[in-house]
């Protein structure tokens, strides 16, 4: 666990209370295992989103704010200073001494390859996009495109080419079940290397790599 001082149920619950944690998603099965592989996360920052559109590709347009938490405010406040800190000139008369925001990326978890999904030398269901553009592209009503993203069904997750709302079709780039698949992407996740989008209904999540 990243963080082990939130073994502690008490501190764990207060913790998650002032920052406003909430539960996002839990695999739709009917069973114990479903609670223990629920993502949490904060409803006010990217995660939740519509599937726009199905097929060879899909589409997901980030949906609005269910509320507003600290923990989603602190998240966009980070985006909204990496966005100053890139902007070119911005401190053209002040030598910074450490680039700050590539010295952490570096030190985060890097995508394992596990999950990567590589085929014919090409990454596949992942999206990558530069931290300095993230306070804007991650925010409501935006809308990322997907020419493979990750089928759920059951405790099931499949890379494939093409998604309909009842089936899947086309090529296989990867098959995983929920629990591998969370091992492999929570440090990442949580350090914030990468990001999850989930559709509403449950149907498909895609992955963001953060670059610098």
């Amino acid at each position: 666990m990243l963080y082990p001082a939130l073994k502690d149920e008490e501190k764990r619950k207060a913790t998650f209370s002032i920052l406003g944690v909430r539960e996002l998603y839990r695999p739709p099965v009917r069973s114990p295992l479903a609670d223990r592989l629920a993502i949490l996360g904060y409803p006010d920052y990217a995660s939740l989103a519509k599937v726009e559109e199905w097929g060879g590709y899909v589409t997901l347009r980030i949906l609005p704010a269910r509320e507003k938490t600290l923990g989603g405010a602190l998240c966009r406040l980070v985006d909204g200073i990496v966005e100053v800190l890139a902007r070119p000139g911005i401190f053209s008369g002040v030598e910074l001494s450490v680039d700050v925001v590539g010295t952490y990326i570096k030190a985060c978890p890097q995508i394992p390859s596990q999950i990567l999904a590589q085929a014919y030398g090409n990454i596949h269901c992942w999206v990558q996009i530069g931290w300095k553009d993230c306070y804007e592209l991650l925010s409501e009503d935006r809308t990322w495109r997907y020419d493979d993203a990750w089928a759920v069904k059951g405790f099931s997750l499949k890379c494939i080419s093409a998604i309909y709302p009842d089936r899947e079709e086309g090529s296989e780039y990867m098959v995983t079940n929920f629990l591998s698949f969370l091992r492999w992407l929570m440090p990442a996740l949580v350090t914030g290397r990468a990001e999850l989008l989930i559709s509403a209904e449950g149907r498909i999540l895609a992955t963001l790599m953060r670059v610098w």
